[in-house]
């Protein structure tokens, strides 16, 4: 009756096996949608959990940064710290550190740093000297 052949071209009723493969079709598709697979949790578990994860390692590589740089950060974020009226006799660091104690009685000397400065450079030496305190 036809030339080329083929099953799905016979005119008529479609078959019995036709409708039973499409009626359990429609039925995983319902029960898919309803009940997502191992896949699916496994997948959306990944994704969180390496979300989370990855944000706390995010976190933790700008904050070891900022703790690598402290030192050439502290000049540019606390100048005005760092800034005090030039003065024209040197004092001696026993006499400081007496300062520093006397400004902060309830803190402990972290560290005094000494920078000097190059020839013919625009910075002068200078002393800073880093107090810790419990109040802060």
């Amino acid at each position: 009756m036809h030339a080329s052949g083929a099953l799905g071209d016979e005119p008529g009723p479609p078959s019995k096996r036709g409708r039973l493969a499409g009626a359990a079709r429609s039925g995983a598709a319902t029960r898919q949608s309803v009940m997502p697979t191992v896949r699916t949790l496994v997948l959306q578990a990944h994704r969180w959990t390496g979300l989370t994860v990855g944000l706390v390692l995010v976190f933790m590589a700008i904050t070891g940064s900022l703790i690598a740089y402290r030192p050439h950060l502290e000049p540019i974020v606390n100048s005005e710290l760092l800034t005090v009226p030039a003065c024209a006799d040197r004092v001696p660091l026993d006499t400081l550190a007496a300062n520093a104690r006397a400004a902060h009685p309830a803190g402990e000397l972290d560290y005094i740093r000494i920078t000097g400065s190059e020839a013919g450079a625009a910075r002068i030496p200078s002393t800073q000297i880093r107090v810790s305190d419990p109040e802060f």
